[in-house]
Formats: C-alpha cells, structure tokens, sequence
C-alpha cells in the first residue's frame, strides 16, 4: 500500500528506520490475531527498500491513545485513512484525524485506496518538501 511506501521512502531518503506497528485489544479473539498478522504479513511483502524495519504489536483497548503514546517516540506517523461515508464529504476518516490532532510528531494520512500513480507532481514535491523540513531538524540517522 501507499503508506509502505510513503514511510519506505522518507526513511531511505533521510536514514531513518520504518516500524510497522499495529494495535490490537487487549483481549484479543483469534480473528483479531489473524487480522494483524495478515496486515503485518502484506505490509512487509511490500517493503522493498533496503531501510531497515522492524514490527511492533502494541496491545490496547484504546488504539487511540496507544498510537498517541508511541508517537513520543517517532519522527513521524504514516496513517492509513478509509474514505468517509458519503454524508461526511471529502475529509479523512475521524480516526485518523484524531490520530493527527493528538499525536506528539508529525502525521502523514494516507488513503487506503490511494496510489502514486495518480499523484500530482506539486504533491510528491509538497510529501518531499515535509521530509527535508523534518531532516533539517534532526541529527542524521534519527528519522523513524
């Protein structure tokens, strides 16, 4: 998907490291377990940089709030967004923009259904813009 590489892509051009996380409740059923493991399992079929990467499972009840207490530790939060249902317009889905109201580093909101392919030049240049900006306040090798 886009955010694979979307994250791949910050990371290689700014030696920073990609961490695929995903929450799952605390009491988890076996569908949630197969769920996580078939989105970890796609995300890193995907990853086809040479950045190093890594998987976390972070274990919450509130995705929420545990996406916003690791973003503590992140340079960068790459989002993925399902479109709104038809009565809400063209805005990002609620989660993903409570994620970027609260998180403690930047966010990046990515449409699940969204490609590069149909990505204006003015925003690949505007993605790239965020990164250099984000570089230029940090040690090299610190991007996450």
């Amino acid at each position: 998907p886009l955010m694979v590489r979307v994250g791949s892509t910050l990371a290689e051009r700014y030696g920073g490291e990609v961490t695929y996380l995903n929450v799952m409740p605390e009491h988890y059923e076996h569908g949630h377990l197969a769920h996580a493991r078939q989105v970890q399992i796609e995300a890193l079929s995907r990853h086809t940089s040479l950045v190093p990467y890594r998987t976390e499972l972070l274990r919450s009840d509130d995705a929420l709030a545990a996406l916003v207490e690791r973003s503590r530790t992140l340079d960068l939060l790459v989002v993925g967004s399902v479109r709104p249902g038809p009565l809400r317009g063209g805005g990002v889905g609620t989660f993903s923009a409570l994620v970027a109201q609260q998180a403690h580093c930047s966010v990046v909101i990515v449409r699940a259904s969204s490609s590069l392919d149909r990505i204006l030049p003015s925003q690949a240049e505007g993605l790239l813009e965020l990164g250099r900006n984000m570089a230029s306040r940090e040690e090299p090798g610190e991007a996450r």
